[in-house]
């Protein structure tokens, strides 16, 4: 028989039971609603634990992407940095380069234009350096002053103003003046890339305005020699640095053309005297 049957036949114990059993069963509904709302209200233990340990995990990735992010960015920023240099490096080469294209060619048309001149006069007075009749300059003075009244010198500084650190070509004595050094054509070099020198000695074989063209040799002559291009605006930008060889003790401190002199002897002798 049920407890609620034995009720309703007028048992007085059985309806205290009841009343008990009834209380436990609301508090039970009620303690579970609770739960519901404190999960639903993000506030339930074990859900702010388990929320806080997500929450960790993503923001240690959240820094790894970050940081991964900066070094990419860097990298690129480098990358456009060198590659716009470089241009601007072989923009200036190549406008070097047409600039002396063009004055050799200007220069060349005042030569022929100077011949056809002398020949439209025709003869000259016996003693050029006197001059015409009109007193005009001799024809001596105006040879021996040509060069200072030619293309190159106007669009060219003059040799007092290179400084010791700069580079520049010398074409009237074809010559490459580097950091206070001064190279010739087939002379020994030595190369160094971003401060760390190249290995073995280096010969200039050709230069201009615009580049020096070197060949390695020593122990790189059993492979042809390897071949280097170095433009004048990576020389003075630093990308490239040449040096003398160096000379060893006792070579009386004459740089690379000191043992030519001392097997030389004769006038090379006396020249040192």
């Amino acid at each position: 028989m049920s407890l609620r049957y034995s009720v309703r036949r007028g048992n007085p114990g059985d309806e205290a039971r009841v009343g008990d059993a009834d209380a436990d069963e609301g508090a039970s509904s009620s303690g579970w609603k609770a739960e519901i709302e404190s999960i639903t209200n993000g506030t339930h233990p074990a859900l702010v634990a388990e929320l806080a340990s997500h929450k960790a995990t993503m923001q240690q990735q959240i820094t790894q992407a970050e940081a991964l992010k900066n070094a990419q960015t860097k990298n690129v920023l480098a990358l456009f940095e060198c590659d716009k240099k470089q241009v601007d490096d072989e923009y200036k080469a190549q406008l070097e380069f047409f600039q002396s294209r063009l004055i050799d060619s200007l220069e060349q048309k005042q030569r022929a234009m100077a011949r056809q001149v002398g020949f439209k006069h025709g003869r000259r007075p016996a003693d050029p350096a006197k001059g015409d009749a009109k007193g005009g300059e001799g024809d001596a003075k105006r040879a021996k002053n040509v060069d200072h009244y030619t293309v190159r010198s106007a669009a060219m500084a003059s040799g007092d103003a290179h400084g010791g650190n700069e580079v520049w070509y010398d074409r009237s004595r074809l010559q490459l003046h580097c950091h206070g050094h001064s190279f010739e054509r087939n002379g020994a070099v030595l190369v160094y890339q971003h401060g760390q020198r190249l290995e073995d000695e280096w010969t200039i074989s050709a230069m201009n305005a615009v580049e020096t063209t070197l060949r390695a040799r020593g122990a790189c002559e059993a492979s042809d020699g390897a071949k280097l291009k170095v433009t004048l605006s990576q020389l003075r930008s630093g990308r490239y640095s040449l040096k003398p060889p160096m000379v060893p003790s006792g070579s009386l401190g004459l740089g690379s053309r000191g043992p030519a002199l001392e097997k030389g002897g004769g006038r090379g002798a006396s020249a040192l005297a």
